[in-house]
């Protein structure tokens, strides 16, 4: 192990490297979770790019890596073992300096070229909608500025329109752009546009992955859902890839379709990994079809949950006879797994930009909050700017800067059995009542907010607040709640959410004298508790917050929400520890 300024080099001892499953090894690297950048390298070749999903590792090697929970997961070039090749493998790792760490561009890159489709989906439009006039593109002034702004620092380019990208005149520019800079990149298509000159364009790009959407092997299926689909083009289209990929020498881009699972066809899932091992591609890959304001809540597959985990099953039993890969959600009923972090690499690592300029911190930000305008900023300026500084400072405290993040599935865990995952909020009162017999009456007797339940006739006032809230505006946010406490003044949850707009507003010595106001009036609150151990870990008096977490697990032994924080707290603290000793390792080296 050397090391020179903040950066180590680490030779991998070929004799501690150990098998996972498929192409995937792992071996134990001490503090690898300190490391701002890591590079893997085989010999001298740089190999990679990292990935999330150590399935794709196992499944196809090729260079791909992970870090992860005190250990690297990762694969060799040619897919051999490389606890046992003649190669040496080696990691660079830096720990950035403060300095640098605010100088740091995503790596990864949502950029959606343009709205238009040439296909009006079920699980995406209305019936009622019938054209495409008037949806937005991005400009080639703006894309100029990303490539400019942003390209140099991707490991992966994610070309995920929000439309059909093939229909993008500039999508040539943008691959040639990334290719240049051995960008990979990843595409999402419908398939019905994949000529054979689009084949050989995306096949002579640095295109590392393509996903197609589709969802049946029965045309009549397939066609139902996606609207305007021709069952026959993406046949061909999908063939129309394999084979220029075979001319240019059958290893990339990696194929798949993508499905989404609804009622209509969620028995065909068998049949449809049989096709794609027929057309020569990679695999399946699958999700619970969300069924949004303006689809029929009867499509959904959470209805039959046994029914949809059998499938699942024969799906996945089937691709491993078959050779080729199958990804899906959890099943249903699946034991829920207990999130011990709340990072968020979407605001550090990750960018989200629309067709139309604007900047997002990631899809679900998409259209509520708004980071910039690239038609009249730079990339740099919204990346460094003050919206996204301010939601990386507060997405986890008890008031984000985006009120969204208070519930996403980072903080707050997802699984299936939760059927606001798969349902538009539209339609959960429905759901509600055929999943748990509620009576109409009673479902509009409350609203929520985050863990807090109020009387429905604070809707409007809780709706208004959070309005404020994503719009930087915490003091108004606070006023509203401090006139709804005049009218409910025996309501805890309200005080808590007051509170929690005041430490929004950075009026932190008066959100403490209201979370202990109401201590001393409901001793068992646990979420006034909690606040407390988030405003002590906040300030860093890490031992406080240790004990108000223990005091809630005292009152109720099973609050999820307080296991979770108290594992968080406790990993954070490990990471300080660990990035303390490193940076001591660093300063004796020097």
């Amino acid at each position: 192990m050397t090391s020179s300024d903040r950066t180590l080099e680490i030779v991998l001892d070929k004799e501690r490297i150990r098998l996972s499953e498929g192409y995937c090894f792992n071996i134990a690297v001490e503090n690898i979770e300190a490391f701002d950048e890591i590079l893997l390298f085989e010999n001298d070749r740089r190999l990679g790019p990292i990935e999330n999903m150590h399935s794709r590792i196992r499944d196809e090697g090729r260079g791909l890596f992970s870090p992860w929970d005190g250990h690297l997961f990762f694969s060799s070039s040619d897919g051999s073992d490389p606890g046992a090749n003649s190669r040496t493998y080696s990691l660079k790792a830096r720990i950035f300096s403060p300095e640098e760490k605010r100088r740091q561009k995503p790596k990864t890159l949502h950029l959606n070229l343009t709205e238009k489709c040439n296909l009006r989906c079920r699980i995406c439009k209305p019936e009622e909608f019938t054209s495409y006039a008037g949806s937005a593109s991005l400009s080639r002034e703006v894309i100029d500025k990303v490539i400019a702004d942003a390209f140099d620092s991707l490991s992966q380019l994610r070309l995920d329109s929000a439309g059909e990208l093939l229909l993008s005149p500039h999508l040539p520019y943008v691959l040639q752009e990334a290719t240049k800079r051995s960008i990979p990149i990843f595409v999402s298509t419908n398939g019905l546009l994949i000529t054979e000159e689009k084949a050989e364009m995306l096949c002579s790009s640095s295109l590392d992955s393509i996903q197609i959407s589709c969802d049946s092997p029965d045309r009549e299926t397939l066609e139902w859902i996606r609207r305007g689909a021709d069952f026959d083009k993406l046949i061909r289209g999908t063939e129309n890839l394999v084979r220029t990929r075979e001319r240019h020498g059958g290893k990339r881009p990696r194929i798949e379709f993508h499905a989404a699972l609804l009622q209509q066809n969620l028995h065909q899932l068998p049949d449809l990994v049989r096709m794609a091992k027929k057309l020569g591609i990679e695999g399946v890959g699958v999700a619970y079809g969300f069924i949004h304001s303006f689809m029929d809540p009867e499509w959904a597959v959470i209805w039959e949950k046994e029914r949809c985990n059998g499938i699942v099953r024969e799906a996945f039993e089937l691709s491993k006879e078959l050779g080729i890969s199958f990804n899906a959600p959890i099943l249903f009923n699946a034991p829920r797994d207990i999130s011990t972090t709340r990072y968020c690499q979407y605001l550090f690592e990750w960018s989200y930009i629309q067709p139309t300029g604007k900047v997002y911190p990631c899809c679900i930000g998409a259209g509520d909050y708004e980071c910039g305008d690239l038609n009249s900023e730079s990339f740099t300026d919204v990346w460094f700017g003050e919206r996204y500084e301010k939601l990386r400072s507060t997405y986890d405290t008890p008031n984000p800067a985006f009120y969204k993040c208070a519930s996403c599935y980072i903080s707050a865990g997802w699984h299936p059995n939760d059927y606001k995952s798969h349902f538009s909020p539209n339609h959960w009162k429905y759901v509600e009542e055929r999943l748990k017999g509620m009576p109409r009456e009673q479902e509009c007797s409350y609203c929520t907010y985050g863990e807090y339940l109020f009387p429905a006739d604070l809707a409007d006032d809780i709706q208004e607040m959070a309005r404020h809230l994503n719009n930087g505006e915490a003091q108004a946010a606070a006023a509203i709640l401090a006139k709804a406490i005049n009218r409910h003044p025996d309501l805890a949850d309200l005080y808590n959410l007051y509170a929690e707009t005041l430490v929004h507003d950075d009026r932190l010595a008066e959100a403490h004298r209201v979370l202990h106001g109401i201590l001393e009036e409901w001793p068992d609150n646990w979420q006034a508790l909690n606040n407390l151990s988030v405003l002590a870990t906040n300030e860093r008096r890490y031992a406080d917050a240790l004990e108000l977490l223990k005091k809630v697990l005292a009152r109720n032994p099973a609050n999820t929400y307080a296991r979770n924080n108290l594992s968080r707290l406790k990993e954070m603290i490990v990471m300080e520890e660990r990035e303390s000793r490193q940076q001591k390792k660093f300063t004796h080296a020097n």
